[in-house]
């Protein structure tokens, strides 16, 4: 599949979020009253998805917000450095972190995350490290059912 492409774009008092999951299949997910057009790129995150109601949309509401609020604060405002990494591994994930004693873990994860090679976390990569350990919390959780005869 290919790469999940956001567009925002408005008109009058409506923000659209438009998802290219494929040439033939797109989405549109309406959100809110803004006033003007936004792109992904110069759209300040506070205003990016505002009229979320339900629990998935508040979760990836979450996601975007807490990505951006570590990605500001050095170098490309897009993109986790390795110290924002590191803080935010720390401040949001610290069960995750909390029984690991490797001191190079956060070195290995920004290798395993950073794809392209730019010593940096864009948004997608990130997304990759949340689905895994999502997928890896399930699968725990699936057999410890199974274990109790759910």
């Amino acid at each position: 599949m290919d790469q999940l492409k956001p567009h925002f774009f408005g008109t009058g008092n409506n923000l659209s979020l438009q998802l290219a999951l494929h040439p033939f299949l797109e989405t549109s997910l309406w959100f809110g009253s803004c006033a003007m057009s936004l792109t992904l790129g110069l759209c300040p995150p506070a205003l990016l998805l505002t009229a979320m109601s339900t629990p998935l949309e508040d979760a990836m509401d979450t996601l975007i917000r807490i990505f951006h609020h570590y990605s500001g604060k050095e170098g490309d405002r897009y993109k986790l450095s390795k110290g924002e990494l590191k803080e935010l591994l720390t401040s949001e994930l610290t069960d995750f972190l909390s029984g690991q004693k490797d001191p190079l873990l956060v070195d290995k994860i920004m290798k395993d995350l950073d794809s392209n090679k730019d010593n940096e976390v864009d948004f997608n990569e990130f997304v990759i490290l949340v689905a895994a350990l999502t997928v890896a919390c399930n699968d725990f959780f699936e057999e410890q059912l199974k274990k109790e005869g759910f």
